[in-house]
């Protein structure tokens, strides 16, 4: 359960009533958005990227399930349930198969459910929906955004993993880094600029070459 530091005014019934959802919340998955955008994509398989991706947005928006609370002022899901979550296969999902594989982190509770609550955030997925999930499995493999970046990796990518240097998830690949959680040094961009704050790491990349770590 979260906790919620005190309102500092004075709350009405509906915002407390939706503190209490989202404090209590158990985010629960489903396939839905995956086989819809599965679907699209198996149909637009060789059809350029940008049309590609335009026509699977307009499959997976046309026939997503739109949710409008009695409570809520402005509306708008991910999942097809309350405070649910949707799945990006297209960006690269091996991660959840293996996870389940491993049957170490997603356990099956008394409700038939898995739940994962090894995390801030409680997750759970049906039998159905992990179903449904793991049929689109072998679709996506040499697919996915991350194995189409993986494919060129630039020079010393590999010596960048082995010393950790994301602190996101070590090792992350290249197409799963997560540009909007990064924050940039702008008074350096700004005083210094982008091609000689490239050179300045190119020439120590370059002076480390095959010993990153030092002596």
């Amino acid at each position: 359960m979260e906790t919620f530091a005190p309102a500092t005014a004075k709350t009405t019934e509906r915002i407390a009533h939706m503190r209490e959802l989202i404090r209590d919340r158990v985010i629960a998955i489903d396939a839905e958005r995956a086989l819809n955008i599965t679907d699209s994509y198996r149909r637009n398989l060789l059809v350029p990227a940008p049309i590609k991706r335009a026509r699977a947005m307009y499959d997976v928006c046309s026939r997503m399930t739109c949710r409008v609370e009695d409570f809520e002022l402005l509306v708008g899901n991910f999942g097809t349930s309350f405070l649910g979550s949707a799945v990006w296969p297209e960006e690269g999902f091996e991660w959840f198969y293996q996870e389940f594989d491993r049957g170490d982190l997603w356990l099956r509770d008394a409700d038939g459910v898995y739940h994962r609550e090894d995390m801030g955030t409680r997750l759970s997925i049906t039998e159905e929906e992990k179903d449904k999930l793991y049929s689109i499995r072998d679709f996506w493999k040499d697919k996915t955004t991350t194995a189409h970046m993986d494919a060129w990796y630039p020079d010393g990518f590999e010596d960048w993993c082995a010393v950790r240097a994301s602190s996101y998830f070590p090792g992350l690949p290249i197409g799963d880094l997560p540009s909007g959680h990064l924050i940039a040094g702008y008074p350096k961009i700004i005083n210094t600029g982008y091609a000689a704050i490239r050179r300045q790491a190119q020439t120590w990349v370059d002076a480390h070459r095959g010993n990153l770590m030092g002596d």
